[in-house]
């Protein structure tokens, strides 16, 4: 990989850093606070609205991590190389993906594994 792809690369992924950090702070100031109603059909829809923004934040807070690891692995030189074969991530999926840490054979094995879950009871 060239220096200017490289650069290209720090680039979009600080840009996205940036956005997803302003999008995660202002998901913080508006979170909708629970709401006690007799009605049941307003308290699920203020369940399910809380449910959302806290997904939404959860997935934006995910993908910040992965881009930081991704600008980690940018000034580790390890940036475009899978973390599982160590083999080269394409660069038609780093392009999709800028802040993929896997080749495609490998996030498909990754993404069939099960994954923990907390029961509930």
């Amino acid at each position: 990989m060239t220096i200017a792809e490289l650069d290209r690369y720090i680039e979009v992924l600080e840009e996205k850093a940036a956005e997803l950090k302003q999008m995660i702070a202002s998901g913080k100031e508006v979170i909708i606070p629970i709401q006690n109603s007799s009605d049941l059909a307003d308290q699920t829809q203020f369940t399910g609205m809380q449910e959302l923004e806290m997904r939404t934040l959860d997935s934006s807070t995910t993908k910040l991590h992965q881009i930081e690891a991704a600008l980690q692995r940018l000034r580790d030189g390890t940036f475009g190389v899978c973390i599982d074969c160590e083999e080269n991530i394409s660069p038609k999926r780093l392009k999709a993906v800028p802040w993929a840490p896997r080749c495609v054979d490998c996030q498909g094995a990754a993404d069939k594994q099960p994954t923990l879950s907390i029961a509930t009871a």
